[in-house]
């Protein structure tokens, strides 16, 4: 499946002024996942910057793993994690608690399962 990533800003009038919302498109197959990036500017220039940076981030790597039905939910699990710290979307209080629950729960229920990421549901992952 090839990756396809675009985006958009959206403009909104909020209390405070306006102000402007980067998306990312991601289109994997037909499919189009819209995706806010969890941040908004003053200015139309400093969202396009930011979307462009991560249209750049998400175009040059690899396969994205995420929609690969042959990885290892544990490694994608891992991957993810290690991502979103990299991209700075999760607070550090956050990823330090993501990571502790990850390594000590779900990376190794999921390692000994040797799951992958196509046959992990809500069900498998209430348990």
């Amino acid at each position: 499946m090839s990756k396809s990533v675009t985006g958009n800003i959206q403009k909104k009038q909020t209390k405070a002024g306006v102000r402007y919302y980067p998306y990312i498109n991601a289109k994997i197959g037909d499919k189009n996942k819209p995706e806010y990036l969890g941040c908004s500017f003053t200015t139309k220039k400093e969202a396009l910057r930011k979307l462009s940076e991560e249209i750049t981030l998400r175009n040059s790597q690899p396969d994205n793993m995420e929609h690969s039905g042959n990885v290892l939910f544990s490694d994608w699990v891992a991957r993810w994690l290690e991502d979103k710290a990299a991209q700075n979307k999760i607070k550090t209080t956050s990823l330090k608690s993501y990571r502790e629950t990850a390594k000590t729960h779900v990376i190794p229920y999921f390692a000994d399962k040797k799951l992958k990421l196509s046959a992990v549901g809500w069900s498998e992952i209430e348990k």
